[in-house]
């Protein structure tokens, strides 16, 4: 489209509400910057320590979205501003639906990442977000093609894989060792940590194997999964964290882990939604760093196209991890195309009705 060749006058503000999905942020300022837009970015204090190398990409302004002052802050700076769009990286929740009750003006389009497309039916807080943001980025394919029908929504497809390189560290890391990497913070109605501790205690567990997890372990159920490592003898298998991970060495352990493992079990709360209205932020970060997944079997479908391994039971894990060295993934996994993603995010956003 002719209307996306520059736009050096358009403004964009993109908003994140809550302490979460920073790791999105970097792909919405990478494509409004090759398309000459000047954008601000507006985030909650709990964000600012994640985003501050950001600056060349927008302008950075950060506020307590917990107090409803800054909500109202927010709207009395987007009223007196010039934006003429405004981006929502979580377009749900509490925060989101206080906000969306504030009225900006008709020349202000708004767009917004659903991260749970089932809210569009199930939500009513997510019906009264729907009369002011109607139109919905969603982050995989499946997502997009199980995106419910509703007669005025609007839904477009945006990969958010993209995000900022570092120097690189030497982690010291074995040359026969594999990593195999649980990104966030251990959090059990996440993920299944106990699986975790069960292979990890078994005879047959290889003594190459070393599960990383990429996260702050002093939050959550963090601490007392630690000191069941410790318990079973089991630190020479884990590598962990006991505080915030600085962006720079997540960078780096990400770069040398080997798989992702996103221990999404049947047990695991909400599992079937995952299988079409929401998405794991380790199968965003197994395409940002183009690293193969292992998977649990009921993500064996036709549709979930992301390169894995798959298994059933303890056993099964067992199996492919003694056996891990003979796969090769080579080839079979395709670096993201930052253009055509670029055209996806901008068609969408640029043709954006109120």
């Amino acid at each position: 489209m002719d209307y996306i060749s520059t736009h050096k006058n358009i403004s964009v503000a993109l908003i994140e509400f809550y302490p979460y999905h920073s790791e999105l942020i970097y792909s919405h300022l990478l494509f409004l910057k090759r398309n000459h837009c000047k954008t601000i970015l507006f985030c909650d204090v709990q964000n600012a320590r994640k985003l501050e190398n950001l600056e060349e990409f927008a302008t950075l302004k950060t506020y307590n979205f917990k107090k409803f002052s800054s909500l109202v802050k927010l709207w009395l700076y987007l009223l007196k501003s010039k934006v003429n769009f405004v981006v929502f990286n979580t377009a749900q929740g509490n925060r989101m639906l206080k906000f969306s009750l504030f009225c900006l003006p008709r020349r202000i389009k708004m767009v917004g990442i659903l991260h749970n497309t089932k809210k569009i039916e199930t939500s009513l807080g997510q019906k009264i977000i729907s009369r002011k943001v109607k139109n919905y980025f969603v982050l995989t394919k499946y997502m997009y093609e199980f995106f419910p029908k509703k007669k005025g929504i609007k839904k477009g497809f945006m990969s958010c894989c993209y995000s900022p390189t570092f120097d690189k560290i030497d982690l010291q890391k074995p040359n026969n060792e594999i990593w195999i990497t649980i990104p966030g913070s251990v959090e059990k109605k996440r993920r299944d940590y106990d699986f975790l501790l069960r292979v990890a205690k078994c005879p047959d567990f290889p003594d190459f194997i070393r599960f990383v997890l990429l996260g702050n372990s002093s939050r959550f159920e963090g601490p007392k999964f630690i000191e069941e490592i410790r318990k079973n003898n089991l630190g020479d298998k884990f590598i962990w964290f006991e505080e915030f991970v600085p962006e720079k060495v997540f960078f780096n352990y990400m770069l040398n882990s080997d798989y992702l493992l996103p221990l999404i079990h049947p047990t695991t709360p909400s599992v079937k939604d995952y299988l079409k209205y929401k998405a794991s932020g380790t199968f965003i970060q197994s395409v940002s760093y183009s690293i193969p997944m292992i998977c649990h079997e009921v993500f064996n479908e036709p549709y979930f196209n992301f390169p894995s391994l798959f298994y059933l039971s303890e056993k099964d894990f067992l199996d492919i991890v003694n056996n891990i060295k003979s796969y090769d993934f080579k080839g079979r996994i395709q670096p993201p195309d930052f253009e055509m993603d670029k055209k996806l995010y901008c068609d969408f956003l640029f043709s954006t009705d109120h």
